[in-house]
Parts: structure tokens; sequence; C-alpha cells
């Protein structure tokens, strides 16, 4: 939890002597009727204006972070979780922004009444009001001020599927495949090297699943790669050409960021270990994987549980392991209230759940196996909104050469200038937005593999066709 201490407002006092000596100009001008009006005036704006100033110390808000969720807001990128009230109570809130001080005869009985009103609202000057704001993978959770809504594509013989970071860049991909086609057409071939050159029309990641991976040993349930961008995509062509036979079976484009494994374990959880590996450097050369993230999905209740960066993360309508029904949304809330029951708690060292948790021992309802969302926001567990969601898109037609197949929304943060302007593009998705998509992904494929049987296709098409009977959701986002 992050703790922000308020520091003492040196300049208090002369702010309440400039206000005597302009209510005592005033005085002079006008009569005595007026002057008490004057003085309550002159008083009541300086204590609001006061605290005021004192409520955004606290809020640790400068005028350069105004000014950008200004410029946020005017373009309509601005929403989430930067709208939530985390640094007063509503209640306090309130009294901060309709400050009334009583009427007061004379000058004195008025100072004195505004200060106790001050003192009262922020507390003394001399003793730091520390305000407590929940954190979001260590980052406060007021920071994450953007949705990112994030296409999920197959393409007609293509292996795997792939997300982009928008649907523009979506938009500019199909336009970039058609040019591509006619690369010999006068002014494609420029028009070409510009939309590359941008990395608007580069995919975020792409995900496929290895051929027999359920009967393979050792063989990775999902493997994921990300994207260069241009600059770099053109450095690895240019070693590839610098030795062909060395670089024969390389990716120029791509490179592997995430090998998932998954195994069924006796306590009654399905286990996902996310293995993160960095960027290759300029040789190529890859390290071994440097994080492990584990997902437990839990055998008898519709959620799975993942701890990253120590926050605790809960992913809500997931299928139970049991059920023959696949589940077309789940949402991700993460679990700040205290005390929280999750599956990480008491983690062994060899990434099993602690048999004592009670959370193994929870009996299966009806519910559980094929209630709709809102049923399952009862394993919530908190009081933020929701931080990201899959859904699954209607059925287009086959034949298409592109079918969007579902969108992963998420909070993000946006805390440059760059970041605004390449919003579009893959260029500045953060790391915590795409270990939160590989998530979605790994059990967007967990649901995928429950959907052939008939029973769960059945399902899915009501889901699909009728989803206000199915489920509501109020993640809506901005974009």
């Amino acid at each position: 939890m992050a703790i922000f201490s308020r520091k003492p407002r040196k300049d208090l006092h002369k702010e309440q002597s400039r206000g005597e000596t302009q209510t005592s100009a005033v005085r002079d001008d006008s009569g005595d009727s007026d002057d008490s009006k004057s003085i309550e005036n002159g008083e009541n704006s300086n204590v609001q204006a006061n605290a005021r100033d004192a409520f955004d110390d606290a809020s640790s808000v400068n005028s350069e972070e105004t000014v950008f969720n200004n410029a946020l807001r005017n373009m309509g990128l601005l929403g989430g979780l930067a709208n939530q009230t985390f640094y007063t109570p509503p209640g306090r809130r309130s009294e901060l922004e309709n400050v009334n001080p009583s009427n007061s005869d004379s000058e004195s009985e008025s100072d004195s009444d505004s200060m106790n009103t001050l003192h009262e609202l922020v507390g003394p000057i001399e003793t730091p009001v520390q305000i407590v704001i929940p954190t979001v993978f260590n980052r406060p959770a007021d920071s994450f001020n953007i949705v990112r809504n994030m296409p999920v594509v197959s393409g007609a013989f293509k292996i795997g599927v792939l997300v982009f970071a928008s649907e523009f860049s979506l938009f500019k991909y199909k336009s970039l495949e058609k040019l591509k086609a006619k690369r010999k057409k006068p002014g494609n071939e420029a028009e070409i090297k510009y939309i590359s050159k941008s990395d608007i029309a580069t995919p975020l990641l792409h995900a496929i699943v290895p051929t027999l991976s359920v009967v393979r040993k050792n063989c990775p349930y999902m493997i994921l790669y990300k994207f260069y961008e241009e600059k770099d995509r053109l450095a690895m062509e240019q070693l590839k050409l610098s030795n062909p036979t060395e670089y024969k079976d390389f990716y120029t484009d791509k490179y592997v960021i995430c090998k998932v494994y998954s195994k069924f374990l006796k306590c009654g959880v399905k286990r996902y270990v996310l293995e993160m590996y960095p960027k290759p450097n300029e040789k190529g050369v890859q390290a071994n994987y440097s994080s492990k993230i584990v997902m437990f999905t839990h055998r008898g209740k519709p959620y799975t549980d993942v701890l990253y960066k120590g926050t605790k993360i809960r992913w809500l309508g997931t299928s139970v392991i049991t059920s023959p029904y696949a589940s077309t949304s789940f949402e991700m809330v993460i679990q700040n209230k205290s005390p929280s029951a999750h599956l990480h708690d008491g983690i062994t060292d060899d990434d099993k759940p602690d048999p004592a948790n009670p959370l193994l021992h929870d009996d299966t309802t009806v519910g559980d196996v094929a209630a709709p969302i809102e049923y399952c926001r009862k394993y919530r567990n908190s009081t933020l909104p929701i931080f990201a969601q899959y859904n699954d898109s209607p059925h287009e037609l086959a034949l298409k050469k592109f079918r969007i197949q579902g969108t992963v929304a998420c909070y993000e943060r946006m805390n440059n200038a760059n970041a605004v302007r390449a919003f579009k593009t893959m260029r500045y998705v953060t790391n915590d937005t795409i270990i939160v998509t590989i998530m979605a992904m790994v059990l967007r494929e967990q649901e995928g593999k429950k959907s052939h049987n008939a029973i769960s296709k059945r399902a899915q098409r009501v889901a699909l066709e009728h989803p206000s009977q199915v489920y509501y959701s109020p993640f809506t986002p901005t974009m």
C-alpha cells in the first residue's frame, strides 16, 4: 500500500494575513453592514482555497500531471480507475468541497472559526496526515488512467491467433496485407514502407498451441511470441543475412516471450506456469526465462487465482475443471479486501497450494457450474472496479481472411507524451498489460478446449446471440 504524507503548509499564515489586509481595505470603503459581509466572504474564500490546496497536496497531484490528465480527458482516453475516489472517503470529500464556516460578528471570531474549520477538515498543521492509496502491481491504483482494447484475431490457414494493440492497428494491418498483395502497383511500395516504419500495423502478440501438446511430455501448453519493432526487425534481418547458416531457424520478426506449462494437481487445482523470457540481445541470443508466474484454476469454483508483483489477482467466470460448459466471458479483479482468501496463500516451494488452504475444500454448487457472470462476482473480494476482461466476439463467416475471435480490455498507465501519440501502436504497451493479456490468452485456450462438445456449443451460441440474457458487464471501455 502506498502512503502519502502531507507536508505542513508554510504559507498558511501569510495567506491569512493577506486575507485580513484585504478585508480591512474593504471595511474602509463601505458601511458597517457591508463590512461584516466582506469579511465573511474574504474569509470563506481563503478557507476554501486553503482546504482545496491541502487536499491537492494530500492527493500528490502536481501541475504537470493535472495538465496531462486534462489532455487525456479531452482526447477521450481518460477513464476507469482514475475516476475513482481513493484519497478520501466520500463523506470527507463532500466536506472539503462544501466548506461553509458559520457567521460571526467580529473579525477575530471569524478568524478562529475559520482555523477551527480548517483543522477539523485537514487535521493539525503540525501533524502529517497519512492517506492510504490502493496499489496495483506496485503502482498507485489511480495511475491506471486509460483503457486499452486489444482484438484477438485468427487468420485463414494460419496457426494460432494474433493480438493487436488496438482496433486501429488491426485495420492498418489489413490494409498493409492488401498493399503487399499488390506491391507492384505504383505508389504501394512507398506506402508499405511508411506504414511499416510507424509500427501501426505491427501485431503485439502471437499465441500458438503446439501440435499434440496434451500427449507430448514436457511440451508447452502454449507458446507466445512478441513482435519486434520495425527498427529491431531490420537489425535482425541484417544479422540473419550476415550468417544464414547459424541463424537458419531464427525468427526476424518476433521472439518467444512466454512458454506456458500446465498440470493437474492432486489437491484439486489446475496449475499453469508462465515462464517469461527477456528480449534477445543485438546478436539474437536470448537468455533463460527471467521470471515465473503461477496460475491456479479451482476444481469446483468459477475463478482462477494469480499472484503477480505482490498483487492478488482473481479471474472470475472461468469454468470449473469438471464442468462441460465453456465460458465466453471472464473478468479480472484485484483483491484488495483484508482478509481475502486466495489460492496462493501459503504456496509451497514447488509451486503447489497449501494443503490446509480452506478454499481447496469448498464444495461445488449448481451455480458454480453453469451460472452467469453475476453469480461469480460474489467471489471477487474487491472494492476496486474490474481491471481487465475478455469477451468472445459473435461468429463471423469462416471464409473471411481475418476473423475477430474476441477482445481483451485492460486498464493501463499512460505516463508520457510519446505514449499518448503512439497509443494505438504496439511500441508503448506496458509489460503489465502484456502479462495480463497472456493470462487472458491462457484462460481463453482453457475454455476453447471445452467448446467442442455439444453442450458447450449450445451454451456458447446462446451467450453470443443473447448476451444480455447470459451475462452483464459493467466494464465499459472509454475508447
